[in-house]
């Protein structure tokens, strides 16, 4: 059983659960910080409860002392985390840690009650018991998004009242007193499951819809917006990578092979079979390069017949040999249609690295790296198509490349005349 997910998924869903899982987490540290802010604030009340049996239990300001003290570090580092969330542990690590959090707070509770039961009056008591079974009603809706962590708060502590009524009988009605509670732990227990049902759906539904909006409908590639979101978080860690800071704690430099591919020809597939043999050849197309790229690797439709590979995390030489592999692939693939055509079909590739300028990392953005991956994709096509063509650094300074591409009008040429760009193209 997962320990935060006990219900079981759909299979469907089963691919969105490492998601689901940090969106769970999430939902539980942003909600317990309201929550045990609360509970900061009934320390008072409860102090005032227990105020007759302190004289007659040495134990109790022991006890009232220790579940102060880890409901405010516990406030105090979820605080924290909140403004400091590059601190943020993986999401299976934060859960174990808030499990340990929920543990020590119910052990402070049992610890209060321990001390305090056999020294309380009956009107003292049933207030006590009110304003417990009210912290944990409060605690099942901060603790929706893990059953496991409610159950490891909410049981020791009305456990150990059941436990005391048993120990300590109420002079009036213990059986009913007893009975009571233990209809409402479970009662409790029921709720819970139910309330985090209904939160993990609702989290799965935004999941499904965001991956909606994010995928190319006719290929289940991820789409354009999808990648220009990537981009925009992952290039700052591509760039960073490369400050000499990094470098010289020995973190490795990474970098990003972007590839963008064009199928040659392709308005004749439209014009000579119809759109609807386009979209199965772009089905297909899409269904090749799926099964040609490395796992690690992204592929997405960048619109029409335009797609972008990223090869994620590989040697500065490589993104050729991946764009000549999916090349290949789709030059050998049979695009089968409805009708029982059979097409071949090729694609040319353009590509460039990222970061463009390694001594300079931040000088190119993803936006100006993806139009030189364009322009070689541009290049490949005017050179005779069903090929891979790419761009790297000429010999000019990296400054003078950097503000060369930033200013130039001219074009392309003008940058590989003025030696800021290189052409890579395949031997013939």
């Amino acid at each position: 059983m997962n320990l935060l997910v006990p219900l079981p998924l759909d299979p469907e869903d089963r691919p969105l659960l490492p998601r689901l899982h940090a969106a769970l987490v999430q939902e539980l540290y942003h909600q317990s910080r309201a929550a045990l802010a609360g509970l900061t604030l009934l320390l008072g009340f409860f102090r005032v409860i227990v105020d007759e049996a302190i004289p007659r239990s040495p134990g109790l300001p022991w006890a009232f002392a220790l579940l102060g003290a880890v409901i405010v570090a516990r406030l105090a580092l979820l605080v924290f985390l909140a403004r400091c969330p590059e601190r943020l542990a993986p999401a299976a690590t934060r859960h174990l840690a808030f499990l340990a959090g929920a543990v020590l707070t119910s052990a402070g509770f049992v610890f209060l009650n321990g001390a305090a039961f056999p020294f309380l009056g009956p009107s003292s008591l049933a207030l006590l018991c009110i304003c417990e079974s009210g912290v944990c009603t409060t605690a099942m809706i901060s603790m929706a998004a893990s059953p496991l962590a409610y159950v490891l708060y909410m049981v020791p502590i009305l456990g150990s009242l059941i436990t005391l009524a048993v120990l300590h009988p109420l002079p009036v009605h213990p059986r009913l007193f007893v009975t009571v509670l233990v209809a409402f732990l479970l009662a409790q227990l029921g709720v819970a499951l139910e309330a985090h049902r209904t939160l993990r759906d609702n989290f799965l539904l935004q999941l499904k819809l965001r991956d909606l909006a994010l995928r190319d409908p006719l290929t289940g590639l991820r789409n354009r917006r999808y990648l220009e979101d990537f981009l925009g978080k992952e290039s700052l860690r591509l760039q960073r990578s490369w400050h000499p800071d990094s470098l010289a704690k020995g973190n490795p430099a990474r970098n990003l092979g972007m590839i963008m591919l064009d199928l040659d020809h392709f308005k004749l597939v439209n014009d000579t079979h119809g759109h609807a043999a386009g979209d199965e050849v772009l089905r297909q197309v899409a269904a090749v390069v799926r099964q040609t790229i490395r796992k690690p690797d992204l592929a997405a439709r960048w619109g029409g017949e335009e797609f972008v590979i990223l090869a994620l995390d590989v040697p500065r030489s490589l993104p050729l040999i991946a764009a000549e592999r999916i090349r290949a692939a789709i030059e050998s693939h049979p695009f089968r249609l409805a009708s029982g055509d059979i097409l071949r079909l090729t694609a040319s590739l353009g590509y460039a690295h990222f970061p463009f300028l390694t001594d300079l990392p931040d000088e190119l953005g993803w936006e100006q790296v993806v139009q030189l991956a364009d322009g070689a994709l541009y290049r490949a096509k005017h050179s005779g198509r069903n090929r891979a063509v790419g761009l790297v650094p000429g010999g000019a300074p990296p400054g003078a490349i950097a503000a060369g591409l930033r200013e130039a009008e001219e074009g392309l040429e003008a940058a590989l005349a003025g030696d800021l760009l290189r052409l890579v193209e395949p031997v013939s």
